[in-house]
């Protein structure tokens, strides 16, 4: 049956991509509406229609639901969930906190005789990473079981619906992995993110995803990534350290050891090697003693109830984000039709005509 949107505030902007909130007319009921101009990514068409495939074939509890997708003269749209929480960034900003270091960390200098010791950054209590470290799991174990690979695993595309359960939602990086080989070549990711298999082009297949996990558990732990101390800006700086089997992560003293373990056995570098590579696949990783206690069973029917209940961790940034965007209209409005007569006046023409796009996106 069809609905009647009306569209609402952002949610999220992406390189090609916008979501706002949108809510049915009749119901009320709230959605989050991703959409990208047909233009913008009709060079890829293939990458949009594996997104919209992945993304309507996740159906778990632990999953943003996409409900349908759909097109107009201009742009390409999915429905999916809105869910209010926010994301686990937001839950980070919210939570992470400056403690004082029983010893200095590895990464800072030690402090001089007589100054008291490093203050340092911590983010999550354990038991929260914990709670939605074990959603994610159950999420990627749906996902690999489908011969699907993930590969953008990070807190901002980890969501908070109302109960307080994280959920994997925007899958534009998700690929359903060759079915002969069980492996992809292609290189995609957060640069900070990205395992070493999938920095060296040697192909890779769902290892990927369990040292995605791994550094998105030590930033919600640490409110840090791991190959970003000393600071540098240059992403080739952090990939070179990424693969580079000779630079030691760091782990803060305030971890525990089963804590330091884990992330110890998701971030190692040899994929044959990795917790959750071997023939138990996410088994292996759920049956790791940092979840103990946890009741896989429970969790997975959603009987359990959250360490730490739901908020609106997302409301200043989603004010930023307001503020950014009406910029952004009112730039637009500014450059009008004189941007447009300023292209023709140049020779330029469109790269590909509405009848290209029409015909690229037509099963879409």
């Amino acid at each position: 049956p069809a609905i009647t949107l009306v569209d609402g505030p952002p949610l999220g902007a992406g390189a090609f991509s916008r979501v706002t909130l949108a809510t049915d007319a009749r119901t009320g009921r709230r959605f989050a509406l991703k959409r990208m101009a047909a233009a913008d990514v009709a060079a890829c068409p293939e990458h949009v229609y594996c997104e919209a495939a992945v993304a309507r074939g996740a159906v778990h509890p632990f999953c943003v639901r996409t409900y349908a997708t759909f097109r107009d003269a201009t742009h390409l749209y999915l429905l999916s969930d809105a869910l209010p929480g926010g994301d686990l960034m937001d839950v980070l900003a919210a939570d992470a906190r400056v403690v004082r270091a029983a010893k200095t960390p590895a990464w800072l200098p030690a402090p001089a005789c007589g100054r008291p010791p490093a203050r340092v950054l911590r983010g999550l209590d354990e038991s929260v990473a914990r709670w939605h470290a074990g959603c994610v799991v159950l999420a990627l174990a749906h996902l690999h079981a489908r011969g699907v690979v993930y590969r953008d695993l990070k807190p901002e595309n980890v969501f908070v619906d109302a109960h307080g359960y994280g959920r994997l939602g925007d899958f534009g990086f998700a690929k359903a992995l060759d079915p002969g080989t069980g492996r992809t070549h292609t290189f995609c990711g957060t640069p900070g993110y990205v395992a070493p298999e999938n920095v060296l082009a040697a192909g890779y297949g769902a290892s990927v995803d369990w040292w995605g996990l791994g550094v998105t558990l030590y930033v919600l732990l640490t409110g840090r990534q791991p190959f970003s101390s000393p600071r540098s800006d240059d992403p080739m700086v952090v990939m070179r350290r990424i693969v580079d089997a000779s630079w030691a992560v760091p782990f803060p003293p305030y971890l525990s050891r089963a804590a330091r373990d884990l992330l110890a056995r998701l971030l190692t570098r040899d994929p044959g090697a990795r917790l959750g590579c071997g023939p138990g696949g996410a088994a292996e990783v759920m049956a790791h003693r940092w979840f103990a206690g946890l009741d896989w069973d429970r969790l997975a029917a959603r009987r359990l109830a959250p360490p730490r209940p739901p908020g609106d961790d997302a409301a200043k940034r989603l004010k930023e984000l307001a503020k950014r965007e009406e910029r952004r209209r009112e730039k637009e409005a500014e450059r009008g039709r004189e941007g447009k007569e300023a292209r023709e006046s140049e020779g330029g023409e469109p790269t590909r005509s509405a009848a290209d796009i029409d015909a690229i996106f037509a099963d879409f």
